[in-house]
């Protein structure tokens, strides 16, 4: 079986370092993403589940159909909230 990563760069170190450190908190709160494999300064690699990503699910939903999809979510996106208040 092979394994296959998704690799994306974000335009600001600290853009990049936040995301990281918010979706392993959600992945250690038992949220549904993918898990981070890597960060290099701009650079996160992630696991890639053969699945649309988040972002492209909600950039293809209608705004009342985003907000659905982000409900299931809303418990970590609290905890989460706390946690990079406190970055």
């Amino acid at each position: 079986m092979m394994t296959c990563f998704c690799i994306t760069r974000r335009r600001h170190e600290g853009r990049a370092e936040l995301e990281a450190e918010v979706l392993r908190e959600m992945k250690e709160q038992g949220a549904p993403v993918t898990a981070v494999i890597a960060r290099d300064r701009k650079l996160i690699v992630q696991e890639h589940s053969g699945e649309m990503r988040l972002s492209e699910a909600i950039d293809a939903a209608r705004w009342s159909a985003a907000s659905d999809l982000s409900a299931p979510l809303s418990p970590w996106f609290a905890k989460i909230t706390k946690r990079v208040q406190h970055l």
